[in-house]
């Protein structure tokens, strides 16, 4: 998994683990935490732009919101993401899968 956030405000650094308010360097064992902030804001922005693009009736545009989210975090989470792009496309089948693997 690329991203180990807890909440908007709190990480989890991936070097020790260290459970902290979201900042630029870890507080325990000092890493670097931009790139992790990044990538937790640039899921934030997919997540939000599907959304958008489902009210929209952009399904592929949608889609491919949905999909980015899943390669930045993979999850449970992402998968019902998918899922509901999967229903709004009416792709049944794939939207059972999903949501049964998500359930997992």
């Amino acid at each position: 998994m690329l991203m180990d956030a807890v909440s908007h405000d709190q990480v989890r650094c991936p070097n020790c683990r260290a459970l902290q308010d979201s900042s630029d360097q870890c507080r325990r064992c000092r890493r670097d935490l931009r790139l992790l902030r990044a990538a937790c804001s640039t899921h934030q922005q997919h997540r939000r732009n599907r959304i958008l693009h489902l009210e929209a009736g952009e399904l592929e545009i949608a889609l491919g919101h949905a999909l980015r989210c899943h390669d930045l975090h993979p999850g449970p989470d992402s998968l019902r993401l998918l899922s509901l792009c999967a229903l709004a496309r009416q792709e049944w089948q794939t939207a059972l899968e999903l949501v049964v693997m998500a359930d997992r």
